[in-house]
């Protein structure tokens, strides 16, 4: 699915003034985003007919933005089924959380399905 040039022109637009705002070089968003200058510019501009995903959620992720607003500006459209919360931990808090805090909220919330999510139970 190839973008619409106004949809192009939104997402780079966003990109830019997020970039801007946060006083940011194109270089330096490069940097965080695991990219380079050369690429975050051609988003700026537009030139993308369809932008990596993978390197809108690392830019989302360096600008604190939400990667659903990008990928919705990017024409990408949302799963009809939600990904598994391992997967899920690993994405969004990617460098935020270690492995093992990962594994500890996995086994809580599955603790806590099993147990049918009762309320007003104590644990």
């Amino acid at each position: 699915m190839d973008m619409s040039k106004s949809q192009l022109k939104a997402l780079g637009q966003l990109i830019a003034r997020e970039r801007k705002r946060r006083g940011l070089s194109l270089e330096a968003l490069g940097q965080e985003a695991g990219g380079t200058r050369a690429t975050i510019l051609r988003l700026e501009r537009g030139e993308f007919a369809r932008p990596d995903p993978e390197k809108l959620q690392r830019i989302a992720r360096a600008l604190e933005l939400d990667v659903e607003d990008l990928f919705a500006l990017a024409g990408y459209t949302a799963s009809e089924s939600l990904p598994n919360l391992g997967p899920y931990l690993r994405t969004k808090f990617a460098g935020d959380l270690s492995t093992k805090d990962r594994e500890d909220i996995e086994r809580y919330i599955e603790r806590k399905r099993r147990k049918g999510g009762r309320r007003g139970s104590a644990g």
